[in-house]
């Protein structure tokens, strides 16, 4: 399991990033969000400082004299002979730590430190429950995309068959204009599913921190989830009520004869 609080070093974009499209699982997302995220970096970066002001904090004070040397020319007293005379100065200084500043610094670099650990976990589980809905929402729109190119297909079959049909003169012209308008309802509906599936895979890009212009297949999800049941098993399990009572159609396409 990934540790917030472990980190062997900055890990630097992968590669394959810029390269081709390739499978990824929602796990490998989440563990590559947790690496290349620009604030999760962020705040490493801090917890990287925070150890320097830790190391720091804790050395002894350094023992480090400072030896100041001069000369100047003064003038003597009225009462004195001699004139002018070379004033020889020379100051030894030594900085003294007061007591308690040591622990002080070892406290606050304490206090960073914890900080940016619980902000890169707090972090981290907000980035992984984003990563993970943006994740399955891409899924859902690709599996989306992939039913409404199939709707127009049906459309442009049914659309195609009234015409025909209106040919021979079985249904009047009002059947093919609906039909026209469902055929342009369901483009524009594919349309939009696009435009969102897109949407949602630039959204995924940028958490986890990758290229915007980086290809990106979502995939190996589906394998992983439990397989739906049958109908049937759908129908014996609907609780007691007014539908239970509605006929069930039999296997096979047959229906229920109706007693007159």
């Amino acid at each position: 399991m990934f540790d917030p609080l472990e980190r062997k070093g900055v890990l630097p974009l992968i590669i394959l990033f810029s390269g081709p499209a390739f499978a990824l699982t929602m796990e490998e997302a989440v563990v590559t969000g947790l690496r290349n995220n620009p604030e999760m970096q962020a705040f490493r970066f801090e917890e990287d400082a925070a150890k320097g002001q830790m190391q720091k904090a804790k050395l002894p004070p350094f023992s480090n004299p400072v030896i100041e040397g001069g000369l100047s020319l003064k003038d003597r007293p009225p009462d004195e002979e001699g004139g002018r005379f070379l004033n020889n100065q020379i100051s030894l200084s030594q900085r003294v730590e007061v007591g308690g500043q040591r622990g002080l610094r070892i406290e606050a670099a304490t206090h960073n430190l914890a900080r940016a650990r619980l902000e890169i976990h707090d972090l981290q589980w907000t980035l992984t429950a984003d990563i993970r809905d943006l994740f399955a929402q891409a899924l859902f729109l690709r599996e989306k995309e992939t039913l409404a190119k199939e709707f127009i297909q049906l459309q442009e079959e049914l659309s195609r068959l009234v015409s025909v049909k209106y040919e021979a003169g079985d249904v009047a012209a009002l059947e093919v204009n609906l039909s026209q308008v469902e055929l342009a309802r369901a483009r524009r509906d594919r349309i939009a599913v696009s435009t969102a599936y897109k949407n949602a895979l630039l959204s995924l890009k940028t958490l986890i921190g990758m290229a915007s212009d980086a290809e990106l297949t979502p995939d190996d999800l589906a394998a992983g989830l439990p397989p739906l049941p049958d109908r049937e098993t759908l129908l014996d399990r609907l609780p007691a009520g007014p539908t239970s009572r509605l006929p069930r159609p039999r296997r096979g396409g047959q229906r229920p004869h109706s007693h007159s």
